[in-house]
C-alpha cells in the first residue's frame, strides 16, 4: 500500500470536525450491505465463476484495499487509479456528502473485490457511487478493473452483471434511473468497451482524455429500467 494511501486512511481518525455527514453515509452503506449480501448470494448461484469470492470492501478492510491499490496502479498507471479508488472507497471527510457538494464524484455506495479462492489474490474490483444533487437520477459505476491474466474467462462479464444487478435493486428503492460509467479508446480497455455495449449501454460522449494525451474518454450510459422510463418519458411521434 502506498504511503499516500496509508496517510489518508489514518487521517480519517483525526478529521472528525470536517463538513461530512457521516450519518447519511452510514445509512447508504447499511442499505448497500443488505443488498450486497443478496446479490452475492444470487451471483454465486448463477453466473459468477466458482473459483472466486466476492468480497465487499470497507474502510476497515485494509488488506483488501492494499491489494486493489496495487491492482489499479498496475492496470491504470496513467490515470491515478489507486488514488481515485481510495477517494471512492472511504468516507474521506469533506468529499462525500451527496447533499452538500457540487462536484460530480461523491459518496461511495460500495466497492467489491473479486478474490481468487486458490491464491487469495484480489484479481478484480468494481463498485458504484452516488452522484451529487444535480445528478440524483444517476448511479455512477466505479472502477471496473480486472488483472490481464484473468481476462477472457467470463469474469469481467460477471463483475459487470454484478454491478448492474446491484444498481437496479438500489435504484428501485431510491429512484435512480441510469447507470453511468467511463471508459476510453485506449487499446488495452477495448474489451471493457465491448462489454458495456453487449449489455445495452450507449456511448454518449467523447472528450479528450486528460490522463493520456491523444486518447479520448468515453462516457457510457445504461438505462436501468428501459420499459418503465419509456412509459414515463414517451418520445413524440414523427410528423407524417
Amino acid at each position: 500500500m502506498s504511503l499516500l494511501t496509508i496517510s489518508m486512511l489514518d487521517k480519517l481518525s483525526v478529521e472528525t470536525d470536517a463538513p461530512f455527514d457521516i450519518n447519511i453515509w452510514k445509512q447508504f452503506r447499511a442499505e448497500c450491505a443488505i443488498i450486497s449480501e443478496d446479490v452475492i448470494a444470487t451471483q454465486t448461484s448463477l453466473n459468477a465463476p466458482k473459483a472466486f469470492d466476492i468480497v465487499p470492501i470497507t474502510e476497515n478492510n485494509r488488506h483488501i484495499i492494499a491489494q486493489v491499490d496495487i491492482l489499479l496502479e498496475k492496470e491504470f498507471p496513467k490515470h491515478g487509479g489507486a488514488l481515485c479508488f481510495l477517494l471512492s472507497t472511504i468516507p474521506f471527510p469533506g468529499l462525500y456528502d451527496p447533499l452538500a457538494q457540487d462536484h460530480v464524484f461523491h459518496n461511495c455506495l460500495q466497492y467489491w473485490a473479486f478474490v481468487d479462492k486458490k491464491t487469495q489474490a484480489c484479481v478484480g474490483t468494481c463498485g458504484v457511487f452516488l452522484m451529487n444533487k444535480n445528478h440524483k437520477d444517476v448511479i455512477g459505476g466505479g472502477w471496473l478493473a480486472l488483472s490481464q491474466e484473468y481476462r477472457g474467462h467470463g469474469l469481467g462479464r460477471s463483475m459487470l452483471e454484478f454491478v448492474t444487478t446491484f444498481s437496479k435493486i438500489f435504484a428501485t428503492r431510491n429512484g435512480q434511473k441510469t447507470l453511468e460509467c467511463n471508459t476510453s479508446d485506449e487499446p488495452h480497455v477495448q474489451s471493457a468497451r465491448q462489454l458495456y455495449k453487449s449489455i445495452g449501454a450507449k456511448e454518449v460522449s467523447f472528450t479528450p482524455n486528460p490522463y493520456v494525451p491523444g486518447s479520448y474518454a468515453i462516457h457510457v450510459e445504461l438505462d436501468l429500467f428501459p420499459e418503465k422510463n419509456a412509459k414515463e418519458n414517451p418520445q413524440p411521434k414523427a410528423a407524417a
